[in-house]
Order: structure tokens, then sequence, then C-alpha cells
């Protein structure tokens, strides 16, 4: 379900309001596994932060160096597998925001797999999963490409009621190359 070490993809990315402004790309690197406070987790980099999953594919944290960022207990399930249209999942955990000083004791974050679709991006047209995580504060679709082991296109809506303000980023897979 990850992308073997070494294999690498570009995103482009269209941000407003709390995400800042503008459009962008970044290149994600697949590090493969390695060891964060004691978890074997499953770690890839933007170059600048590293990204964190346990081996569910759950999220656990971004890292600076070695300073957290975001970090998640137990953990955000991004993923419950298998996946199939229909499943939903139960999501309960604490959030700490290290670089703002801020700790989110109980975000509720239920997951469900809304549809199995097509999805075109500049990269081209792939089956994916659509998943989407709503709360009161914010709001995301995912398309995650079983294929590819990657979300290939993602929307993320902040609403007024998060802490951080009102915006949207929307993400696309531009390129990649997923070593095999």
């Amino acid at each position: 379900k990850f992308p073997p070490p070494g294999s690498s993809w570009v995103l482009a990315d269209k941000n407003t309001g709390s995400y800042g402004s503008g459009t962008g790309q970044v290149t994600i690197r697949a590090l493969g596994e390695q060891t964060w406070e004691g978890k074997k987790v499953m770690a890839s980099t933007d170059g600048s932060s590293t990204f964190y999953l346990d081996l569910q594919g759950r999220f656990l944290a971004s890292v600076r160096g070695t300073t957290p960022v975001i970090t998640t207990e137990p953990y955000d399930a991004v993923f419950d597998w298998p996946l199939f249209v229909g499943k939903s999942w139960v999501n309960r955990f604490r959030m700490r925001d290290h670089e703002r000083g801020r700790t989110f004791d109980s975000v509720t974050w239920d997951g469900e797999v809304k549809t199995y679709e097509d999805v075109t991006t500049p990269a081209g047209t792939f089956k994916t999963f659509k998943i989407m995580h709503e709360n009161p504060f914010v709001r995301v679709e995912r398309w995650w490409s079983p294929d590819l082991g990657l979300i290939v296109k993602t929307k993320w809506e902040r609403y007024g009621t998060y802490y951080l303000g009102a915006g949207t980023r929307e993400t696309e897979l531009v390129s990649y190359d997923i070593k095999r």
C-alpha cells in the first residue's frame, strides 16, 4: 500500500485563505520504513518536512528535522483497510500543533469511502476510491489510487470555525515515478 523507497511524485496545489494564496508544486519522495518514537513507520519527505505513517497508513506526525510540527495520538486514520464503497470508520485522536502551541484533545474525524471512480489529473486518468472526512471545522475529499498507492487528488476546505480560519487547498498529481 506504500510506494517503494526511492519512488517520487509531484503534486500541484492551489490555495486560498488560511492555506495562503496562489499555486505551487511539491515533490514527495518515499523514504521507506524507519523508526519514529520507537515505532516502525513509513516515511516520506517533501524536502523540508518528513511525514510518518504507521504500517496501516494512519498519519502520526510531520516533522522538520527532529522538531515535530503536527502529531496525532494514537493516529489519524486517513485509511481503514480494506477499502470498499460504503465503508465508514470512526476516527478519534488528539492533535498537537507544535508550532502554534495548540492541542485538540478529542478530534472527531470519521471517514467514509463514497465511490470508486475515474479521476483525471495532469498525470493521467486513474481508478480511485473517493474518501471523505468531515467535521464542523473542515471537510476533505481524497482520491486514492490502489494501482499507484497514492492519493492523486485532494480537496481541503477549512470552515470559518477552524482554528486557523477559512481556506481551501486543492492538489493534483502532476507526475510520478513509482519504483517496482
